[in-house]
């Protein structure tokens, strides 16, 4: 029998070794383990942390609108594309033997309409008026730059003055200067707040009536009218017809120049802006 050694058998402390190694090993895994499991786990959290940065907080982006006034309308109008809405509602009307002369769709540019109501210097509660507003782009520009007491646009046709109030309904109410936003679906030459001169026959033999402003529409410091499309006889009636405008106030028009008689109507400014898919000559005038 091999001789004790402190009362431990030497085959005893061969097993204690290796048990010790063993443990030592283990625990060496385990921390390895721990540590890359917390730098994961720090790397993930730093990650959400970024995803979340990223995801732009609401209540942020609708303040950056509001102080960007062009930026929230432009928001607004994501996905409206007044173009082929346009065109599909004149296919639909060919179809039921409807054709009307003055009525085709443009867009204007917000930036410059914004630029264009600088030149007649907007006043403070006054009143803005777009005849045939079409998707409400040049009203909900002067909604959201100017603090008229109310802007009102009026479209003959329904699929736009629907894309009108779609993206009026998208301005958040903070981004509107203007006390009140009117859109009218309506023939915006015989909208009651103005006076009738007569139908105005067209070569298909529609007749379209001319209506202006009278004393209903004193409050009218801004008429904005797209005239690229007029009849040389419409835009004639408009002409004639600007004296009963409100001493005052401004007209601005596109394209065609106005030959007032008797003279009733100073040229304040004229130059071509962006406009749609191209430009267009502007023509700003103040009723004298």
């Amino acid at each position: 029998m091999d001789e004790l050694s402190g009362g431990v058998p030497s085959e005893s402390k061969g097993y204690e070794k290796i048990f010790s190694n063993f443990i030592q090993r283990a625990e060496f895994r385990l921390h390895i383990t721990v540590t890359r499991n917390s730098h994961c786990s720090g790397v993930e959290s730093m990650k959400r942390k970024t995803r979340s940065a990223e995801v732009a907080d609401p209540c942020k982006t609708r303040s950056a609108e509001v102080a960007d006034p062009l930026a929230a309308l432009a928001s607004a109008y994501t996905g409206v594309d007044g173009y082929s809405t346009a065109r599909e509602e004149k296919r639909r009307q060919r179809t039921e033997g409807v054709f009307l002369d003055g009525i085709q769709y443009g867009e204007v540019d917000a930036a410059a309409f914004a630029s264009a109501l600088q030149w007649v210097s907007p006043r403070i509660g006054e009143h803005f008026y777009d005849l045939g507003s079409g998707t409400g782009k040049a009203v909900l520009t002067a909604a959201v730059t100017h603090p008229f007491g109310r802007v009102t646009g009026i479209e003959i046709l329904e699929p736009l003055h629907l894309l009108a109030k779609r993206a009026l309904a998208r301005l958040a109410p903070e981004a509107l200067q203007a006390a009140a936003v009117r859109l009218v679906h309506g023939d915006a030459l015989a909208h009651d707040w103005c006076i009738s001169h007569g139908p105005i026959a067209t070569a298909e033999g529609v007749q379209l009536t001319l209506r202006l402003p009278t004393r209903r529409a004193a409050d009218a410091g801004l008429v904005f009218c797209t005239l690229t499309c007029f009849t040389d006889e419409m835009v004639a009636t408009l002409a004639r017809d600007c004296v009963r405008l409100p001493h005052g106030a401004r007209l601005l028009v596109t394209s065609r120049e106005l030959q007032c008689e008797p003279e009733c109507m100073r040229l304040i400014r004229r130059e071509k802006l962006p406009y749609g898919k191209g430009s267009l000559l502007f023509l700003a005038y103040e009723r004298i």
